[in-house]
């Protein structure tokens, strides 16, 4: 699968998933208002819609052979789109979030496979290829709201489906050991925050035969809080 026709893909698999989520809430769940600490559903796709929105834009910067502005603080970003965003309707989050998409699917065809992969072609880029941040910004972002909305609901089996999957079409990009690593560790973060120590543990197992690295970084990192002195993660860490 080439690059292009694999983020395709990614966000084809991001609208099924949005839509599904969509359609279980009740009139109840729609009307509930959230806060800026405690986003409601439409809050959360707000907030969706606004990063790939801003990805939107670094991708038609990248055509139009622009540097891209830095996105700035991310919690100051967020409490503005919040504040902007918060009285919207369902229908206007949901169109907005439709005319973002496009946006995100025109700016990625109108970029060669060869911009997207080249680590070098972007300077702005540091070094890292220009797909890996628009999946990181995008579609991993957005599945793992989408998940852990479900889990908030009580229903972890969706939510860990959505995130099994959603790490299933990731891995289909990339076999390099550095990628498989990252979303192994990826998904044992969102086991760990949503309580399946047992399934962190194993994801992390995975991540760290293939990038060993990342143990020291697992220490830090407030994600596994929760498994931090569960015996399986304590075994994993102590060959660092």
């Amino acid at each position: 699968m080439g690059i292009k026709s694999g983020l395709a893909a990614l966000y084809r698999h991001e609208r099924e998933v949005e839509s599904r989520f969509v359609a279980t809430l009740s009139d109840e769940e729609k009307a509930r208002t959230g806060t800026s600490k405690n986003y409601s559903p439409k809050d959360i796709f707000a907030h969706i819609a606004y990063w790939n929105a801003m990805m939107a834009g670094t991708l038609e910067k990248a055509v139009r052979g622009e540097t891209p502005d830095p996105y700035g603080e991310v919690d100051e970003a967020n409490a503005e789109n919040y504040k902007l965003s918060k009285d919207l309707s369902w229908s206007e989050v949901l169109d907005h979030l439709d005319r973002v998409t496009l946006s995100l699917m025109r700016a990625l065809k109108a970029l060669s496979s060869k911009a997207l992969l080249d680590p070098a072609r972007f300077p702005w880029q540091r070094g890292q290829s220009l797909w890996r941040s628009v999946v990181y910004v995008t579609y991993y972002h957005s599945m793992r709201h989408l998940a852990e909305l479900y889990v908030a609901r009580g229903d972890i089996e969706s939510g860990h489906n959505v995130q099994k999957q959603a790490a299933k079409l990731q891995m289909e990009l990339d076999d390099s050991q550095g990628w498989q690593a990252s979303t192994h560790y990826n998904l044992a973060c969102y086991f760990a925050v949503a309580g399946d120590g047992a399934g962190a543990i194993e994801e992390l197992k995975q991540a760290f035969s293939l990038s060993p690295d990342l143990i020291s970084w697992s220490k830090n990192d407030s994600d596994l809080e929760l498994i931090k002195d569960d015996p399986g993660y304590l075994s994993l860490v102590s060959v660092d």
